[in-house]
């Protein structure tokens, strides 16, 4: 029987196929996973005005101004995430102080001491805004029927709070609480920056194994290449778009964008390696 060899130029684009069919199978898999996040990461970005609320509350007495809640006050973004203050409303709904304006505030208080001492933590710029409970009189009427009078980001001024920066162990605490209480958005953010710096560290691995010769890349394998770091750079512009309508601090991004490319070299490096053809 006679053996039948096919051509040179057709064993070779076999073999380009054959190469190339599983970073094309990863190239598929960023899209799928670009289409199931985008409409998680765009649900926010209908725009529609809306009326300011109230967000985080907490309630505390002191023996001066007797009961006292602080309340998140959310104003209206539009296109953006809402701009934040915290604000001290007394019993009868009286504005008492304000913070400063900012996107990302949160409320903690320490119940070991009486009366537990409250203070308000502005992710954005690692500071902590402290009460100086004696410069809180009665102002104006901010709550009626249980609904802000105003939006934050049109009232004047900002009084009844000190300023301090955070200490790196009080950042370290209030960012691992976070993560301990969203462990889903966590998980979602790491696998989005993991996808994101898979097609580098696929790259950066193979290049690595072929002693950092780039002569056995052929042109197909740059085109593929290529696609996966414009896919990168479009959900890197997804992830700061989420950011602008929900920012959090920089720290929280760093870990997020650290893990997934730790995850994903780990998963370039110990998977099984693609071959380029002979």
């Amino acid at each position: 029987m006679y053996s039948i060899h096919k051509p040179a130029l057709i064993q070779r684009y076999e073999s380009e196929v054959k190469f190339t069919r599983k970073p094309l199978e990863r190239i598929g898999f960023f899209l799928n996973f670009i289409l199931l996040c985008l409409p998680v990461l765009t649900f926010n970005s209908v725009a529609s005005a809306h009326s300011p609320y109230f967000g985080q509350v907490r309630e505390i007495t002191t023996p001066e101004l007797g009961k006292i809640s602080l309340r998140i006050l959310n104003g209206d973004g539009i296109f953006f995430g809402d701009p934040q203050r915290v604000v001290a409303i007394d019993n009868n709904g009286f504005l008492l102080a304000a913070t400063p304006l900012s996107g990302a505030l949160s409320i903690h208080c320490s119940q070991s001491i009486s009366p537990p001492f409250c203070t308000v933590y502005d992710e954005l710029n690692s500071v902590f805004y402290e009460p100086r409970y004696e410069e809180w009189t009665p102002g104006e009427l901010f709550v009626k029927e249980g609904k802000p009078a105003n939006y934050p980001e049109y009232m004047e001024s900002d009084f009844g709070f000190a300023q301090r920066p955070a200490a790196f162990a009080e950042i370290l605490s209030i960012e691992f609480a976070k993560v301990v209480r969203a462990p889903l958005a966590t998980a979602l953010a790491i696998a989005w920056w993991g996808a994101i710096w898979a097609p580098v560290a696929i790259v950066f691995i193979r290049w690595r194994r072929n002693y950092w010769r780039s002569n056995r890349f052929t042109v197909l394998s740059l085109v593929i290449i290529l696609l996966g770091l414009a896919i990168s750079a479009i959900m890197v512009v997804l992830a700061a778009y989420a950011w602008l309508m929900r920012p959090y601090s920089l720290y929280y991004g760093l870990f997020g964008c650290v893990s997934g490319a730790v995850i994903s070299l780990l998963i370039a490096r110990f998977g099984r390696p693609v071959r380029a053809p002979d």
